[in-house]
Formats: C-alpha cells, sequence, structure tokens
C-alpha cells in the first residue's frame, strides 16, 4: 500500500505550506498577504494549492533530523515555512486515494466510501457524484474559473468521475494511482496473459495515462514534475489577463511517489550525500528536489 504523505502549498493572497507524516500528524505554513480581501475590497483572492504524494514528516528539510541516511534539501519550501505559520496538528490519512477525496470534500474519508484502497487505472469504482467537490464550490459560490494539473485518483470509471465533470474547467494529468515520471506508463499492470489485450488497445502498445482534459495529452517522454510545472506556470500567465477574475488551481504532484525518478543532474547532486545501500533514498531526495525546485518556479510566475 502507500503512505501518502502529502504536502500541501496554496500561493496567492496567501501561501500554504503543509506537510503530512506517515503516523498522520503533519505541520503547515501559512503565509498571509496584505492584499488579501477585505470588507472594502471583497474580491475572493486567487488560490494555488499544491500536493505532493508519499512525502513524510521528515522528508522535508525544516522537519529534518540530520543524518549520513537523511539528507534530503528542500530550500525553497523551508524558506515559505520560515516566512510563515507553522501549523503542527494537522491531519490526513496515508494512502493516496483518501487523503484526496478528504481534501476535495472537507470531510472524512469513511463517509464517501474511499478509506480502504487507492484507486488504480483499471479500478471499477470511484468517489460518488453525489459529493460535490471543492472546484464546484468556488465556480458557483465566487465564479472561479478552477483548474487541476497532476494526479487525479478518486475514479475515472466512467467520465462523470472525472475532473472535467467534477467541478475543473481544465485537466492535465493522470486519473490513476502510480506510473513512471517520463513516460507516463501505468506500474501496476503486467505484460502477462490478459494485460495482453488491454495493451493492443493502448497507444504505442504501451501503458499510457496522461490526458488533456478527456483527450490523451501527447507529452510522453516529458519529466512530470517539469510538465506540470510549465502547464502551471502557463495557466497563471494565460490568468493575469482577466485578473478580475478568481483563480484556483489544484496541482496535485506525482512527486514523491514511486517510482523515484529525478534527471541525472538531480541524482548526481545527491550521490554523495548517502551512505553507500541506501540508492533509493538518494533518488528519493533527487525526485524532492526537482519538486522544491518546481514550487519555487510556480511561486514565481505568481509575482
Amino acid at each position: 500500500g502507500h503512505t501518502d504523505d502529502d504536502a500541501t502549498h496554496s500561493c496567492g493572497s496567501g501561501t500554504t505550506v503543509v506537510d503530512d507524516a506517515d503516523d498522520g500528524s503533519s505541520t503547515e505554513t501559512r503565509i498571509v498577504d496584505a492584499t488579501a480581501p477585505t470588507d472594502d475590497d471583497p474580491q475572493a483572492p486567487n488560490i494555488v494549492l499544491i500536493l505532493v504524494d508519499d512525502m513524510g514528516w521528515n522528508d522535508i528539510g525544516y522537519n529534518r533530523v540530520d543524518g549520513l541516511t537523511n539528507q534530503v534539501e528542500t530550500p525553497i519550501i523551508d524558506d515559505l515555512a520560515n516566512s510563515g505559520i507553522i501549523l503542527e496538528r494537522f491531519y490526513t490519512e496515508p494512502d493516496c486515494t483518501p487523503s484526496r477525496a478528504s481534501l476535495l470534500t472537507g470531510t472524512y474519508a469513511t463517509p464517501t466510501g474511499m478509506y480502504h484502497d487507492s484507486i488504480k487505472q483499471d479500478s471499477s469504482w470511484g468517489l460518488p457524484t453525489e459529493w460535490t467537490l471543492l472546484p464546484r464550490h468556488l465556480g458557483q459560490l465566487a465564479n472561479y474559473s478552477t483548474h487541476m494539473i497532476g494526479k487525479w485518483d478518486i475514479g475515472h470509471a466512467a467520465w462523470e468521475l472525472t475532473p472535467t465533470e467534477r467541478g475543473f474547467d481544465t485537466f492535465h494529468g493522470y486519473y490513476g494511482a502510480s506510473e513512471t515520471f517520463f513516460t507516463h506508463q501505468m506500474m501496476h499492470y503486467t505484460t502477462v496473459g490478459t494485460d495482453q489485450d488491454y495493451l493492443s488497445e493502448c497507444p504505442d502498445n504501451k501503458f499510457v495515462d496522461l490526458k488533456a482534459g478527456t483527450e490523451n495529452w501527447h507529452a510522453q517522454f516529458q519529466y512530470s514534475t517539469d510538465l506540470f510545472t510549465a502547464k502551471a506556470a502557463a495557466l497563471i500567465g494565460e490568468h493575469a489577463d482577466t485578473p478580475n477574475a478568481p483563480f484556483f488551481l489544484y496541482m496535485a504532484h506525482q512527486a514523491a511517489h514511486y517510482p523515484y525518478e529525478a534527471s541525472q543532474n538531480s541524482i548526481d547532486r545527491f550521490s554523495a550525500k548517502f551512505l553507500d545501500g541506501f540508492d533509493t533514498r538518494m533518488k528519493f531526495a533527487a525526485c524532492v528536489w526537482e519538486l522544491d525546485q518546481s514550487v519555487g518556479q510556480v511561486v514565481d510566475a505568481l509575482k
């Protein structure tokens, strides 16, 4: 199973950083901007919410206990935390699907039926449509434009379960639980037996899960963290032309979920910082480093 130790950041009129640990606890940092709406200026704030996958309490710089096996570096997120407020009593389910269902519905996963497993690419169930999600509330209550980038993982067995049917105006990302970072191929399938029939129906005979809306997003072989970051920056830039319309971006990163992949430059950065035999941790650190750089690029785009 997964340990969905998610880190969340929101920027706009305020910036929030949340890091959820494998024991269910977490820390949250919030920076409140002086441009936030007031009674005299009630315009709704722009919101960017960044969700990080499988990142534990000790996987971020400002919580790190130094040691030869734990040299994870997150300087940009650390700066956001150190200039904000850290909330240390914030809790999440330790799994991909229930944590996302709770975040987007504002309720515990148990009432939604999403508490027992993660949704895979071939799962036949999803978050029931009776639950109204955050983007639809924002659109209905304050006329937000709503956008999602990254990992969905709360159901796609029918179109009505997918992001653009649940309140998002646009979606660029993938539906399932896990895939490779560079080729976007599904992780949990094999290439034997009945899966061969499914494989023959996939583009280029590969299990690819990458969508732009309901169509295939032809961006295979682009590293997901970079791909998602570039799309986020583009959406933020497009919104700058309509500043009077509030903007909501939910950016649910693939990082730092298995399989831990990063550019060779980032892997080389950490190759000498870990003891022999800790190659997996080294690759995880490189993956998180790429993620931290992404947060910085998104914050720069907002400026």
